[in-house]
């Protein structure tokens, strides 16, 4: 991990094949934390973990189709 600072921000860049495992990585531990724990906080914190890492998974897939592909980009109404 690199940090950079720059006025008064600090840029922290994470290296490629963590950014790029850390998506199974929450769901491998959302994974151990429903199968190891017992309670309703391990199986909401189970959940989150799992959920965040799939959509992840789906957001990362969706922007790289679009990079692949331009013209099936979904289209933004930002003004």
């Amino acid at each position: 991990m690199s940090i950079h600072r720059v006025g008064n921000t600090i840029d922290v860049t994470t290296p490629a094949w963590l950014y790029e495992l850390l998506p199974l990585i929450y769901i491998i531990a959302g994974a151990w934390v429903g199968l190891k724990l017992e309670g309703l906080l391990a199986v909401l914190s189970s959940a989150l973990l799992i959920l965040t890492g799939l959509q992840i998974f789906r957001l990362r897939g969706r922007y790289r189709k679009s990079l692949r592909h331009p013209q099936h980009a979904p289209i933004s109404n930002h003004r």
